[in-house]
């Protein structure tokens, strides 16, 4: 996991933290039961934030202007050339072993949907209590 990316998480998950907490303070006037569901849907958002950074198309803002580029100026091509069959080189059918970084983010998922799975469970056999209560 490079720096970047884990800069970006925390910006995030802060942002989504935040969001979450204004929206549920806001909701004051509601039953209580209003405000935990936001604070609910706050933290599935948190714990699915970060396999929706690794699989969500990216959204990039420039923080500076573009520079603007004179369209009359050819960029000269580092190269040019043709490429053909390479001797000795072949194609194999097999599969590449995953890197640690797809591993890591595949055992997060796993642990986000057992999470997610164990808080459903609490959640069903909550409101089975309050019916028969």
């Amino acid at each position: 996991m490079s720096l970047t990316l884990l800069f970006e998480l925390m910006i995030k998950s802060g942002m989504v933290a935040v969001i979450g907490l204004a929206l549920s303070m806001l909701l004051h006037f509601r039953p209580a039961a209003d405000r935990v569901d936001v604070l609910r849907a706050t933290v599935c958002l948190l714990i699915a934030l970060p396999v929706l950074m690794a699989v969500a198309p990216g959204l990039e803002i420039p923080l500076l202007p573009a520079s603007a580029v004179d369209s009359t100026e050819q960029t000269p091509a580092i190269w040019a050339g043709a490429v053909g069959p390479v001797a000795g080189v072949s194609l194999s059918g097999s599969l590449l072993r995953p890197s640690p970084g797809e591993v890591l983010v595949w055992a997060y998922a796993l642990g986000a949907a057992l999470v997610i799975g164990r808080f459903l469970l609490g959640v069903w056999t909550l409101r089975r209590w309050t019916r028969n209560g």
